[in-house]
């Protein structure tokens, strides 16, 4: 159409105004036409962007880089870089989402993805960095968090904790010291080992540091929202563990209920890794039943997480906001606080958060 009217348009930006329309014709001959009063004439990419609420690639590429390097404040200051275009993040979460899709379906098989949108360069790159189990998570998270979007007070800052819940649980490759980590070996753990779920015997070392951590009296139950945490698991295993509820009342059987959407990530390898972790955990041998639950009744160690996240976060404002410096240069400049700039992008340990 526009070559018939033999007005000037960008390829990248009617392939963007073809992904908006969503199979519509109708919708996307509108598309255009606002396009082309939006652009004065023309159909620019960077005019399109701007219209649909979206971002130059070259933002998306820019938040992908730092998810690579794992680098927290490299993905604030990517996603404040994005809040400054007034960005539909919706729109953005989908173009990240549709990215993981396209790595995903290069890893598979290169023949599979459209190297024409993003470039099969790239699409190596992200596929030799990041496993298909990761590539799964950042792609759950993502989906979830545009649901999360909706509900959040305010979406800039809603979407810099959507950026960081996707460095918070990839897979922790190495020690403080620089050394592998080594998953549990549960054929180390001695053969006296009592058949108690909780019970574990005092010459086991790695229970008697998991005693060290809980406080006495405690059962795993009780304090699973800090035991899921301290298995020493990664990646998706460790998404999974955390977003589900621990249940011991029967002897010797470990269940771990899960909402439906999580369960159906869970693969016999990520179940037979938790029920190691576990068992060193304990101390004891362990049947691991992963059971679906429409619904769960207790608050599981992720939104336990979230919580003292926020509650951290709001007590933190209210700091900043009984400041008498803060107060003096709001009287004097008529200002007020911008409580989306108030984020916590330091390092920090999930026990400490716990604890």
């Amino acid at each position: 159409i526009t070559g018939e009217e033999e007005i000037e348009a960008d390829s990248a930006a009617l392939a963007r105004l073809a992904a908006s329309a969503d199979g519509s014709m109708r919708d996307a001959l509108s598309l255009l036409d606002q396009a082309i009063g939006y652009g004065g004439g023309s159909v620019r990419q960077d005019a399109v962007e701007s219209m649909l609420g979206s971002v130059a690639r070259d933002y998306l590429l820019k938040l992908f880089a730092a998810l690579r390097e794992q680098q927290g404040a490299g993905l604030v200051a990517a996603a404040r870089a994005v809040a400054e275009h007034n960005p539909d993040y919706q729109r953005i979460c989908a173009e990240m989402i549709d990215l993981l899709q396209q790595i995903a379906l290069f890893q598979s098989d290169p023949g599979l993805a459209d190297s024409d949108d993003f470039g099969a360069e790239l699409l190596q790159q992200y596929s030799d960095a990041w496993s298909a189990e990761e590539i799964q998570l950042y792609y759950q998270i993502l989906l979830q968090g545009r649901q999360d979007l909706l509900i959040c007070p305010d979406q800039a800052s809603g979407f810099e904790m959507l950026m960081l819940r996707l460095i918070a649980f990839a897979p922790a490759a190495s020690t403080a010291a620089g050394e592998v980590k080594k998953k549990p070996d549960i054929e180390q753990r001695p053969a006296e080992a009592a058949a108690v779920p909780g019970v574990a015997p005092s010459t086991a070392p790695e229970v008697a540091e998991s005693r060290r951590k809980a406080p006495a009296g405690e059962s795993p139950e009780s304090d699973w929202n800090k035991l899921a945490f301290d298995l020493g698991l990664g990646g998706l295993a460790r998404q999974i563990a955390a977003n589900s509820l621990l249940d011991l009342s029967r002897r010797g059987v470990a269940h771990l209920l899960l909402l439906p959407e999580i369960h159906e990530l869970a693969t016999s390898r990520i179940e037979a890794e938790i029920r190691q972790a576990l068992e060193q955990a304990l101390g004891v041998s362990l049947q691991l039943v992963l059971e679906a639950s429409e619904s769960l009744d207790a608050e599981t160690p992720q939104q336990a997480l979230n919580r003292r996240l926020e509650e951290e976060r709001r007590a933190a404002i209210d700091a900043i906001r009984q400041d008498e410096s803060v107060r003096k240069l709001e009287r004097a400049f008529a200002v007020e606080l911008d409580e989306a700039s108030v984020v916590r992008i330091e390092s920090y340990e999930v026990n400490e958060v716990n604890e």
